[in-house]
């Protein structure tokens, strides 16, 4: 039992850390974003 309460603090310890927003210092124009280049990169670099 005392493993369980021990695990929960870590848990929620580790999500508080999380930030709730994210702003880029230098985002991509939503022009330039191609969701075929994402693609072609994990094509590339993913195995199964």
């Amino acid at each position: 039992m005392p493993w369980i309460v021990l695990s929960l603090i870590i848990i929620t310890g580790g999500c508080s850390a999380v930030p709730r927003t994210f702003t880029p210092a230098e985002p991509i124009p939503s022009d330039a974003f191609s969701h075929r280049l994402v693609s072609r990169v994990l094509e590339a670099h993913v195995r199964d």
